[in-house]
């Protein structure tokens, strides 16, 4: 295990929070988990959990969590810019995500379940803040109708209240960003906003 500083710096592997200091941990090493217990091994994947402790940060309004994010992803766009691969565009979000104080997980497995039985496949979130924020990541020309279905079918199977569906490989992070709600919440804010016009 070594020190990863914040400041342009990528880490290879997994990261952990312990006492609030990065620490790597190489995939290759075995006692991972021993030695970071933010670190589950499931199957051929790990799941990275980066925690530093913020009170309150969870009980955080959706919409306020989703500002917060989209501000820093556009940090890392801006610092960037177009063109990279999508792991790239991902890590470096991560380390933004974490160095504010929120809780991220990275590849977050979800098992799909049909006919009560679990398929052997899980779907694999690239991001969820916060334990309630998932983020998708892409660095593609377009965002197609298809990514968005993507991330609706991984509202309803997680329950989560809304994603962030990002391409870093726009113009602009504006151009490529769009925000999706749970579809059961999305038809709530339906009458609100005709109510208002």
């Amino acid at each position: 295990m070594f020190p990863v500083s914040l400041a342009g710096a990528m880490f290879s592997g997994d990261v952990c929070i312990e006492d609030a200091k990065w620490v790597a941990v190489p995939r290759t090493t075995s006692l991972a988990a021993q030695r970071c217990p933010k670190i589950r091994k499931t199957g051929r994947f790990r799941t990275a959990r980066f925690v530093l402790p913020r009170g309150g940060m969870s009980d955080e309004p959706i919409d306020e969590l989703t500002e917060l994010v989209i501000g820093l992803a556009m940090r890392v766009h801006d610092a960037l810019g177009p063109g990279l691969l999508e792991s790239i565009y991902r890590d470096c979000l991560v380390l933004e995500l974490v160095a504010n104080g929120l809780e991220v997980e990275v590849e977050v497995r979800v098992p799909v379940f049909y006919r009560e039985q679990r398929i052997r496949d899980d779907l694999r979130l690239d991001i969820r803040v916060n334990g309630r924020l998932i983020i998708e990541v892409k660095a593609v020309e377009r965002i197609l109708p298809v990514h968005k279905a993507q991330v609706v079918t991984y509202l309803k199977l997680t329950g989560h209240p809304a994603a962030l569906l990002l391409n870093f490989n726009a113009p602009s992070l504006r151009a490529g960003l769009s925000r999706l709600d749970h579809p059961e919440i999305y038809k709530r804010k339906q009458p609100a906003r005709r109510g208002r016009h």
